[in-house]
């Protein structure tokens, strides 16, 4: 929720200033920007998204020269970061948390969806009993990541596949998994679903799997999948209503976008939340559109 308040000021104070051109909004968006990547490392990459979106949006000379001298702000916070990081490890950078996801779960299910999960284990604890060996967290770090990389490399088409079916989950996610945590059974990373059952069983397996479940449930679930579906689709349709400024539909486009694919195979409900009201926001924006395109039409007949 931090993070949802600091991503909503930062589309706030950037549409504010090419709204009206403030200065002061320019700085506001950059230190929202600033807040965000320090709430979050999965935003390190965005101030350089930024500066291209003023590049496209900005076409003179001395607004793209301003723009790039505030970028500056989370740049140097970056950097600031990652200096304080080399002084206590000897290793220059950001943050280890993205050398952590990919290693134990970008390397690990690319793997596991070509040769197994025990095999993916097996190449993953490979991966780490070599870096532990090493005598510097640098040295242990960079042999991770090499180590990851390669994983990846290998299972090219697993990692794609996945990728890309991580981005659709992260908008359509229904938060079964959420839900039942939040409720005190959080499922077991090996309990079988629906898929598991009809290929064990067929239908039967099915229809037994769906019988285990409280019917109010299953239809919660199934509603917020369709909800989300329609929000899902509510993007692409608020993308090409020209009614409305280029730079709004690409700042908030982005600001989504972006998430959904640093997300990447992991993507669910959870992982929407720093975006969700965005979502909502744009979706809002295309039934308003549509609901007074209806009334302009109907007038005219």
């Amino acid at each position: 929720m931090l993070l949802q308040t600091a991503v909503m000021m930062s589309v706030y104070f950037m549409l504010d200033y090419f709204r009206n051109n403030k200065p002061q909004s320019l700085l506001f968006y950059q230190l929202s920007i600033t807040a965000s990547l320090l709430i979050k490392p999965v935003f390190i990459f965005f101030p350089l998204l930024s500066l291209v979106m003023f590049l496209i949006l900005e076409k003179k000379i001395m607004p793209r020269l301003k723009a790039f001298l505030f970028h500056i702000i989370p740049a140097l916070a970056i950097l600031t970061v990652s200096f304080i990081n080399y002084q206590h490890s000897g290793y220059f950078e950001y943050s280890s948390i993205s050398r952590k996801l990919m290693i134990n779960y970008t390397a690990r299910y690319s793997a596991a969806h070509n040769l197994g999960d025990e095999r993916a284990l097996q190449q993953v604890d490979s991966v780490e009993s070599a870096a532990s060996a090493l005598p510097t967290y640098k040295e242990k770090a960079i042999s991770i990541q090499t180590g990851a990389n390669a994983i990846i490399k290998q299972n090219a088409n697993a990692y794609i596949f996945l990728t890309l079916k991580g981005i659709v989950n992260f908008f359509i996610d229904h938060s079964r998994y959420d839900i039942d945590s939040f409720m005190g059974t959080i499922p077991k990373e090996d309990q079988s679903g629906w898929k598991n059952n009809y290929q064990k069983e067929g239908m039967k397996g099915l229809e037994n799997y769906l019988s285990s479940i409280n019917p109010v449930y299953y239809v919660y679930l199934l509603m917020s999948m369709l909800i989300n579906i329609v929000l899902f689709f509510g993007l692409f349709r608020f993308a090409f209503i020209k009614e409305i400024p280029f730079y709004c539909r690409l700042v908030l486009l982005t600001f989504i976008s972006y998430i959904a694919l640093l997300t990447g195979m992991t993507g669910s409900s959870r992982f929407r939340v720093p975006v969700f009201l965005l979502i909502v926001i744009v979706n809002m924006v295309v039934f308003s559109y549509k609901k007074n395109y209806l009334k302009m039409k109907k007038s005219t007949v």
